[in-house]
């Protein structure tokens, strides 16, 4: 879930908790993105180029994180006539985002994190 104006680093230890008085003895890892999902693709931007109606020029912005209205900039971001949309570009705009680029963004690099703990774990 996305946090959109709540703090990621407060939200995510008070869902997980939840989570862990419910199911016990399974590995759980809670990750929140700042402000929103998409926020991920603006930290991914360079690889993103030209997929999906976005501009073959895109530029990540400085500080991804910090972009309030992801799927906004997103759409600013397109080509005339082009808008993002969640339910259309999602999951093929996941699909190509370059993971190492991604990691500008620090809650995406806490998700790689916890997803080798995870793995490792098991």
């Amino acid at each position: 879930m996305d946090a959109d104006d709540d703090c990621p680093a407060i939200l995510g230890p008070a869902i997980k908790s939840r989570a862990l008085s419910v199911v016990q003895g399974h590995g759980i890892a809670t990750i929140v993105p700042k402000h929103e999902f998409e926020n991920w693709f603006l930290a991914a931007a360079r690889s993103l180029a030209g997929k999906r109606g976005l501009r073959e020029d895109i530029e990540p912005p400085e500080n991804p994180e910090a972009i309030r209205g992801a799927k906004e900039w997103l759409s600013r971001n397109m080509n005339p006539g082009r808008a993002y949309s969640p339910t259309v570009d999602q999951a093929a705009l996941a699909a190509w985002m370059d993971l190492a680029e991604a990691r500008l963004s620090r809650s995406f690099n806490r998700f790689v994190r916890e997803r080798e703990r995870l793995i490792l774990s098991v």
